[in-house]
């Protein structure tokens, strides 16, 4: 969906009493099916990477009798577990994105090979393989949008070389002379079109700079390197223009790119490493971190400038699901579910709360008039498939109280 970028500075003027302040959400907790364990290596050998709007998670399973163990799994709780079969040559898969529509790609290989040789994307069930473009050996497809784009990076790995593509319609295009540089990777599209990941300027010896480019409008922009650091990589980027992804400074650090500055989230806090994954319309941020270089890697949420811990966060019931939270929160989704290890974890949000961070304030009301009419929106509070007077008066009620 491609959100209407309305401004209605004019609305939020309407109401005079400033919106009340509110602790940050709790979560509850929705454990993904695990895949069965008969033939199964180890319970961390299952792998979620992504989820849609609809509650579809796709990502890979393990079996150790296999030559080449992965294979692409989904699940919902109206389905359960789902194994897509894969078509030959295919004898290993992961997915690593899954759109609005169900529609999903990956990385795969071919028999006898060691590299990712080919990719996949999978519209309305039927599969596509995606072979890599002359000169190069290895391909990865990283991301489908709604409009199903697909993108990701093709490579040479004896040369070192690298460069975006982009799949639309049938077509592969190379993006390395659009974008105008000799090495590229593209980890991330939105669903307005705009992309991100990193580029080397000159060589593949060059210090990695993160960007974005609007496949529309052709606008190319060098986000730079964080402070200090010598690689930086956005890992997903929102309609708002804003990137997320990490930069290199031994180790890595989480970075936000909020359309003025690159900005080191956990700066003033000294954790040891941090990662950015993924950002929703609202600019709430999920990835991981690791307090010191023994610690086990945790979940983090940046929301409304703070940074947390996933795990500070857990409500009775999400505790009792888990005895650890050793995972990474790889996805969130713009109701502020968001994917960690084998759990979803659902906002504890008040009535009203759109951007579901505990707090009724002008943004929930702007995203309500912004979405009248949509059939699909997280403005949608009352669950009758349209943006209507109906969540108007929640978030309003949701106001006052």
């Amino acid at each position: 969906m491609r959100h209407r970028c309305v401004m209605l500075f004019a609305a939020a003027g309407l109401l005079s009493v400033a919106a009340p302040v509110s602790a940050q959400c709790m979560y509850d907790a929705i454990a993904i099916g695990e895949v069965p364990p008969q033939g199964h290596c180890t319970p961390n050998d299952g792998t979620w990477h992504a989820v849609n709007d609809f509650g579809l998670v796709g990502g890979y399973y393990r079996f150790c009798q296999d030559p080449l163990p992965s294979h692409p799994v989904l699940w919902s709780a109206e389905t359960g577990l789902i194994y897509p079969t894969m078509p030959p040559p295919l004898v290993w898969g992961r997915i690593e994105s899954i759109n609005n529509a169900g529609d999903y790609c990956g990385s795969a290989k071919t028999a006898g090979s060691n590299l990712e040789d080919v990719s996949f994307i999978v519209i309305d069930g039927q599969w596509t393989i995606l072979e890599t473009l002359p000169g190069g050996n290895y391909i990865t497809a990283t991301a489908i949008n709604d409009a199903r784009q697909v993108v990701g990076f093709w490579a040479n790995s004896a040369l070192g070389t690298e460069s975006g593509f982009l799949w639309e319609n049938g077509v592969l295009t190379d993006l390395g002379p659009a974008l105008g540089v000799p090495y590229s990777r593209v980890l991330h599209i939105s669903e307005c079109g705009q992309i991100t990941g990193y580029f080397k300027p000159r060589a593949v010896t060059d210090p990695a700079h993160a960007f974005r480019y609007d496949l529309d409008d052709g606008t190319f922009e060098d986000l730079g390197i964080i402070p200090d650091g010598t690689f930086t990589r956005g890992t997903a980027i929102a309609c708002s223009g804003y990137v997320v992804g990490s930069g290199w400074t031994t180790p890595w650090h989480a970075m936000f790119w909020n359309n003025t500055e690159m900005i080191v989230l956990d700066a003033d806090i000294g954790w040891w490493e941090s990662h950015c994954y993924d950002i929703n319309r609202f600019g709430t941020i999920c990835g991981s971190m690791k307090e010191t270089p023994r610690s086990i890697t945790r979940p983090l949420l940046w929301q409304n400038g703070e940074l947390h811990q996933i795990v500070n966060l857990l409500s009775d019931q999400a505790q009792s699901l888990i005895a650890e939270l050793q995972q990474t929160a790889w996805a969130i989704r713009d109701d502020g579910v968001i994917l960690v290890g084998d759990l979803l974890l659902v906002p504890i949000s008040p009535p009203g709360d759109v951007t579901r961070d505990c707090r009724v304030d002008e943004t929930d009301l702007l995203t309500v008039l912004e979405d009248w009419g949509l059939a699909r929106s997280p403005a949608d509070l009352t669950g009758d498939g349209v943006v209507d007077h109906r969540d108007l008066a929640e978030v309003l009620a949701g106001w006052n109280r």
